[in-house]
C-alpha cells in the first residue's frame, strides 16, 4: 500500500533575513497582478476556489511509467480528495486520499487508516502550494513576495517570484513575461516513503484553455530533483464557489 500511495502524493524553504525593499515589493506586486489578470481575474479567482479535475498519465515513481487515471477535488484552503485507479503488474487497484482541515483519511481498496501525523503534515503542504498556484491568496500581505529575476522556460522569457508564508515551505514561481500564464513552480518536499528523504519538486504548466471563466493548465508535469515523477493531462475540469461537505468526509 505504502508504494502505490506514493501516487496520490503527487495526483497531487529558506526564508530571507532581510526585509524586501519597498521597490522591491511592488515589483513583486506588479507581476502577481498581471498573472491574476492572465488567469481570470482576481474577483473570478477568488470567487471560484473550488474545483474538480479528472486527469490521465504516468506515474514514474516506481521506475517504469504505470499508466493511471485519477481525480481531485478542492475546496481551498484546506480540504483535497483525490481518488486514483491503475494497475501495478497484473493488480488493479484503487486509491482514496482525503485531507479535511486536520483530518486525513486513506483507503485502498476496502482498507481504511488515519493518515499519520507526518502524513498529513506533508499532505497539508501540497494542499498550500495549491492555493499558491491558484495565485488569488497572494494579495494578501501575510504572503511574503519577492522578485527572482528572469529566465527561460523552454523558449519562452519568465519573471519569477519567490513565496513565502509563515509555518510553510517556499514556492517559486515563473511566469511568462508576455502573456503572465504560470509555467513553472518549485518547491521542496519530504519522500515519506524514504524515510522522509527530502527532495526538489519542479512542476511544468502548459496547454492552459478556459474553463469557467479561469485559465487552467491542461498539461502538468512533475520532476523530482530533475527526474520524471508524473506526466499527466487534465481531461475533463470545473471551478465552483463550494463542493458538497460530502465529498471530503471520511470514506
Amino acid at each position: 500500500m505504502r508504494r502505490i500511495a506514493g501516487i496520490v502524493c503527487v495526483v497531487a524553504l529558506l526564508a530571507a533575513i532581510s526585509p524586501v525593499r519597498a521597490d522591491d515589493d511592488a515589483k513583486a506586486r506588479a507581476i502577481i497582478a498581471k498573472a491574476l489578470k492572465a488567469h481570470g481575474g482576481a474577483d473570478t479567482l477568488n470567487k471560484l476556489k473550488a474545483s474538480v479535475l479528472k486527469t490521465k498519465g504516468k506515474f514514474y515513481g516506481m521506475g517504469e511509467g504505470i499508466d493511471y487515471s485519477g481525480e481531485t477535488s478542492v475546496q481551498l484552503p484546506d480540504r483535497i480528495r483525490t481518488d486514483v485507479e491503475g494497475k501495478v503488474g497484473d493488480q488493479d487497484f484503487k486509491f482514496v486520499q482525503i485531507v479535511n482541515g486536520d483530518k486525513g483519511w486513506r483507503k485502498l481498496g476496502e482498507n481504511l487508516e488515519d493518515m499519520t501525523k507526518e502524513q498529513l503534515a506533508e499532505a497539508r503542504e501540497q494542499m498550500y502550494v495549491q492555493g499558491v498556484v491558484h495565485l488569488a491568496p497572494l494579495m494578501d500581505k501575510s504572503y511574503k513576495l519577492s522578485a527572482l529575476g528572469e529566465v527561460k522556460i523552454g523558449d519562452r522569457p519568465c519573471v519569477g517570484l519567490r513565496v513565502e508564508h509563515k509555518g510553510f515551505r517556499a514556492v517559486s514561481l515563473f511566469f511568462d513575461k508576455d502573456n503572465g500564464l504560470l509555467l513553472k513552480s518549485e518547491t521542496r518536499g519530504k519522500d515519506l516513503m524514504r524515510e522522509g528523504e527530502e527532495f526538489t519538486a519542479t512542476t511544468t504548466y502548459g496547454d492552459y484553455k478556459k474553463v469557467d471563466g479561469i485559465m487552467a493548465a491542461h498539461k502538468i508535469d512533475i520532476q523530482r530533483d530533475g527526474k520524471k515523477f508524473v506526466e499527466s493531462e487534465v481531461t475533463e475540469g470545473k471551478f465552483s464557489e463550494k463542493l458538497d461537505d460530502s465529498v471530503f468526509a471520511k470514506p
